[in-house]
């Protein structure tokens, strides 16, 4: 009896990952060693390595989208673990009017992202984006007129965009770790004479040095297959200048309707992403334990 009770608790979880993890990896294996097509998709023909093959060949262009993916994510997470570190230190302090601040700066991590992409676009239009407007008010004392989404502007503008999305969840978390440090440390550094910037220096920072560790991991496993701000920003445009690893393997399968390629390229930004993260992981771990 209480073995049947015991498989009954785990029936559930079971069922989901059989559903939504177990078979989709299946399937995308083997869908990656098949040719599948819409013209096919009932009688799929085996092809071995083929589209593997053909997913790193130029013609479709997957390797320039795994490079922009990692300068993206590279990019992204360095100025958001930047901009949320500051963030947290500023505000480990009692002010006035504290409160609404921190509700004010936790709004944009609960918009969704395309909804940035959407308004992004609005705003950085070339002709009726109030923010490119603003932009040139200022830049014409440089002798510069820029277009937000031009070739020169839109990644920086998307690194903006993902950054004002995302550095609130850095902030939250680096803030709430900054509280649980134990005040004694910061008191008998301060009665031996240390300047705030020693006490940063020495005990708050590599005190939080795991934490920023793990958020790396997080943000640039997340960032690298964005999809929902650069496609409804750019399109992967201007030309194929912001096509992201994820935007390549959508118009692969939904644009082409090569399921088997798609399969394939998506394996194959695993693979390349499993490599650096697994190193961060185990440096990360590493520097935790001591």
């Amino acid at each position: 009896m209480k073995l049947q009770t015991k498989h009954m608790l785990v029936l559930p979880l079971t069922i989901f990952l059989t559903a939504f993890v177990i078979f989709p990896t299946i399937y995308l294996w083997y869908l990656a060693f098949n040719k599948v097509t819409f013209t096919n998709i009932d009688n799929p023909v085996f092809c071995g390595i083929e589209n593997f093959i053909e997913a790193l060949s130029p013609t479709v262009n997957l390797l320039n989208s795994i490079l922009f993916s990692f300068k993206f994510a590279i990019v992204a997470v360095i100025v958001q673990l930047l901009v949320g570190l500051g963030l947290a230190i500023l505000f480990n302090r009692d002010f006035k009017g504290k409160s609404i601040f921190l509700t004010l700066l936790l709004i944009p991590m609960l918009t969704s992202s395309a909804m940035f992409g959407v308004v992004g676009r609005l705003l950085f239009n070339a002709e009726i984006g109030t923010a490119t407007y603003f932009i040139n008010l200022f830049s014409r004392f440089l002798n510069m007129y820029i277009l937000p989404l031009s070739k020169d502007w839109v990644f920086p503008t998307l690194i903006y965009l993902d950054t004002v999305n995302w550095a609130p969840f850095i902030f939250l978390m680096v803030y709430t770790d900054l509280r649980s440090l134990p005040r004694e440390y910061i008191e008998a550094a301060l009665i031996d004479g240390a300047s705030s910037r020693a006490i940063y220096r020495y005990i708050v920072l590599p005190y939080l040095k795991p934490l920023l560790g793990v958020l790396a991991v997080i943000r640039f496993a997340d960032a690298f297959k964005t999809f929902d701000i650069i496609y409804t920003l750019t399109g992967g445009g201007p030309g194929s200048l912001t096509t992201s690893y994820s935007i390549k393997v959508y118009e692969l399968v939904f644009v082409k309707g090569n399921f088997g390629l798609g399969a394939a390229a998506s394996l194959i930004g695993f693979f390349i992403l499993i490599v650096p993260l697994s190193l961060v992981i185990v440096y990360t771990r590493r520097r935790w334990t001591k």
